[in-house]
C-alpha cells in the first residue's frame, strides 16, 4: 500500500519505538512518502523527542537517519503544481505540503490529525483505520 505519512505519524513511531505506529512505519508491507519538509520538522523538535522518549544524542541521530531509509523523501520542486490545490484543500496550512504529495501521488495520507479528514479532497487515514485495512 503507498502511503503518504504525516509528521505526526513519524513523530509517535520516534516517541514510542517500540510501539504499533513504529513497528507500522519500519514493515516492508508499506510503501511511504513524505516531503523532504519532514527532515526539517523532525530537527525543529529533535531537542523535545531527545528529551520526551530519552534518546541520547547519538540515539536520536540514529533514530533520524533511519527514516530517509523507510519514507522517499519527495522534494517541493515536484509539488508545486499540486501546491495551489493543496492550500485549498487543506484545513491546516502546516499541512499543506503532505496534501500536496498525497494528491501527486495519488494516495491516502496517513495521518492522525483529526482536521485534516474535514475535506473531500485528499483520503486521510490514521493508524486504526489503515491497521484495518
Amino acid at each position: 500500500m503507498r502511503l503518504a505519512v504525516d509528521a505526526n505519524i513519524v513523530f509517535a513511531a520516534l516517541l514510542a519505538p517500540r510501539g504499533t505506529t513504529a513497528g507500522m512505519l519500519f514493515s516492508e508491507r508499506r510503501k511511504l512518502f513524505a516531503p523532504e519538509y519532514l527532515l526539517e520538522e523532525l530537527a525543529e523538535y529533535g531537542a523535545s523527542l531527545r528529551e520526551r522518549a530519552g534518546y541520547t544524542e547519538e540515539g536520536l541521530r540514529i533514530a533520524l537517519e533511519a527514516v530517509p531509509r523507510v519514507i522517499t523523501l519527495v522534494g517541493v520542486e515536484n509539488l508545486r503544481p499540486y501546491l495551489g490545490p493543496a492550500s485549498n484543500a487543506c484545513p491546516d496550512k502546516h499541512d499543506v505540503n503532505y496534501f500536496a504529495l498525497a494528491m501527486k501521488l495519488r494516495c491516502p495520507l496517513w495521518s492522525n490529525d483529526k482536521r485534516l479528514k474535514k475535506q473531500g479532497k485528499v483520503t486521510v487515514l490514521n493508524t486504526k483505520e489503515i491497521i484495518g485495512l
